[in-house]
């Protein structure tokens, strides 16, 4: 992870430490507290050598962020992209799972936020807003002649070790990047973070490519907000920006295509542009 420092860009997380421990350690899990198995559980786990990590502060889960208006939604989505192409550009770096609990968000006091891509910069106007890029155990990144990335996955079958009981929408997307891939997780397919945009979009937009409700019960905030009422993203402009991205994000391989292609719509000229 130690890579992911070099990126000049804000919105990744930063290491500042790591160590292998074997020793007890903090349970804050909810489902362990009344566990009555937990202390053996804990006993057997003080074996197995942990590896514990030291990150800079990152915010909120975006599971937990409620969107209010269509510049937040704007906002939030080009940082992800503009974020993702920088990865791309100087680590080849693919994600590979950015799902709404590995995507923290924070207000920032930055009224623009820049991006080198393609050998241009990029403005991105925040809106308060900063997102963070974290957990990347599951990515693909090369530095130089090294490369790292993760292999835990059922190559013969090509099927991702997920369970395919899970109902949430990010579950959908394993089996669609091993389409891309092919059961080859070493090499190079940007097209997997164009994948998670897709995601993104439809989860924080309620909308699908093809301009429907999204299927999907959305994040923890959304349905917190659907049950008390409170103020969200009115699903008119949710709708609105779902199909302006979808339109621009329909034949990109890249998520630096993707910030280009929303670069050329005059639509997004007011929270995106390039210097």
């Amino acid at each position: 992870m130690k890579q992911i420092n070099y990126i000049n860009c804000s919105n990744y997380i930063r290491l500042v430490g790591a160590k292998v421990i074997s020793e007890k350690y903090l349970r804050v899990s909810e489902e362990d507290k009344d566990d009555p198995l937990d202390g053996e559980k804990e006993k057997e786990e003080e074996k197995i050598p942990k590896l514990v990590l030291l990150l800079t502060k990152g915010g909120e889960e975006f599971e937990n962020f409620m969107i209010k208006s269509k510049d937040e939604l704007i906002s939030i989505v080009i940082q992800v992209a503009a974020t993702m192409a920088m990865g791309e550009e100087m680590l080849e770096l693919e994600h590979r799972d950015a799902h709404v609990s590995n995507i923290l968000i924070e207000k920032t006091n930055e009224e623009d936020l820049e991006y080198y891509i393609g050998g241009k910069k990029i403005i991105v106007k925040s809106n308060k807003i900063l997102i963070k890029m974290i957990d990347f155990g599951k990515s693909r990144i090369r530095n130089g002649t090294e490369l790292v990335y993760c292999d835990d996955w059922d190559i013969e079958s090509n099927e991702p070790n997920e369970t395919e009981e899970h109902g949430d929408l990010h579950y959908k997307i394993y089996p669609r990047m091993n389409e891309i891939i092919g059961g080859n997780w070493k090499n190079y397919f940007p097209e997997t973070n164009v994948l998670w945009i897709r995601y993104l979009i439809q989860i924080l937009s309620r909308f699908d490519g093809s301009g429907l409700a999204s299927e999907d019960p959305g994040t923890q905030a959304f349905q917190k907000a659907e049950e008390s009422n409170k103020k969200q993203l009115a699903p008119e402009d949710g709708k609105e920006v779902a199909e302006k991205f979808f339109d621009a994000i329909k034949n990109c391989k890249t998520a630096g295509e993707f910030v280009f292609q929303l670069y050329e719509d005059s639509y997004f000229h007011y929270i995106l542009k390039k210097v």
